[in-house]
């Protein structure tokens, strides 16, 4: 029996689906049986939100364990064991290092989906490259902080992440319910506001759905309204904010944004409110529409609302950032 035939078995089982197996045959239909698997592997777990394929972990898909029994043995007869077949990978026209363009990528022992890999690239270039410490009047800064936080006995971790945001490109915050998140947003945009070079910061208000976004115009709203600030500076915040797909201009039938690298938000700071919920190909069309300029302050629960597509961007972010509030 052939791979084709064996991968549509599969189907019958509903262990992969028929566009796996159209993926597959696209891109290895020439390839080793091992390396059509491995594709129609790589599709599935793409389709269920996974952002890549480690190759350690084939052994244990059930594909090749007791769930296919009778399939699983036959498969293995046209494969050889899974620890046999980086190298086979390794020589697949459909398969490079990202040195060209292929459709799937082989990064170390991680197999991706070429899209994949590119967003991945973007994303992981921008938290570890953009996210430089900003000049800023530390005097000015700390007198301004001071004022919008009463002092306390023990450490304000909420003034602590207001202090590191100001002085940082990008700003990741992270905490349960009623932790304080929007209280320490809105002070600290009332904080940029006051120490500004431009008398106008163009700050923008997002949120993945619409649900989200409104309830961030409503409590970062009331929030702001409780601060000693001047209806001018009140007015450099927006009333309302948007959708994710809004703020990037999405047109209907279409993946392309508006705005993109080639033509960059209009934005001087931007604040993103349930950022656990963005997945991997949304964080990367985000990042190529900033400005080199824009400042960027994600909010969200690492352990709540993980995005439905692949990728859990905020929770990776946070597992790398194991002090929690500053790399």
């Amino acid at each position: 029996m052939t791979m084709v035939e064996l991968l549509l078995q599969a189907v019958e089982q509903r262990l992969l689906r028929p566009l796996d197996v159209q993926f597959a045959l696209m891109v290895a239909q020439e390839a080793h049986p091992a390396v059509k698997l491995t594709a129609a592997i790589l599709s599935r777990d793409a389709g269920e939100g996974h952002v890549c394929l480690p190759i350690s972990r084939l052994a244990e898909d059930e594909l090749l364990s007791a769930k296919a029994a009778g399939l699983s043995e036959q498969i293995l007869e046209l494969t050889g064991a899974p620890d046999g077949w980086l190298p086979l990978l390794n020589d697949a026209e459909a398969v490079s290092g990202g040195e060209r363009p292929t459709p799937m990528i082989l990064c170390g022992e991680r197999l991706y989906l070429n899209r994949m890999w590119r967003n991945e690239l973007t994303v992981a270039r921008f938290f570890n490259e953009a996210n430089q410490v900003l000049e800023v009047d530390e005097a000015r800064l700390a007198s301004t902080l001071d004022a919008l936080f009463p002092p306390a006995e023990e450490t304000d971790w909420q003034k602590v992440a207001a202090a590191v945001a100001l002085t940082r490109r990008i700003s990741v915050i992270s905490g349960g319910p009623g932790t304080g998140k929007t209280t320490t947003v809105a002070k600290l945009l009332a904080a940029l506001i006051q120490t500004f070079s431009s008398p106008r910061c163009r700050i923008r208000l997002a949120a993945p759905t619409g649900k989200a976004a409104a309830r961030l115009t409503e409590s970062l709203g009331a929030a702001l309204r409780r601060l000693p600030l001047s209806d001018q500076q009140k007015a450099l915040v927006p009333t309302e904010a948007s959708t994710l797909h809004r703020l990037l201009g999405a047109q209907p039938g279409s993946q392309r944004m508006r705005y993109h690298a080639g033509n960059p938000l209009h934005l001087d700071v931007l604040v993103v409110d349930e950022a656990s919920m963005i997945d991997l190909p949304m964080m990367s069309r985000l990042i190529d529409a900033l400005p080199e300029h824009g400042r960027v302050i994600f909010l969200g629960d690492r352990d709540q609302l993980a995005s439905v597509e692949a990728g859990a961007v905020l929770g990776d972010i946070c597992a790398w950032v194991n002090a929690g509030y500053t790399p």
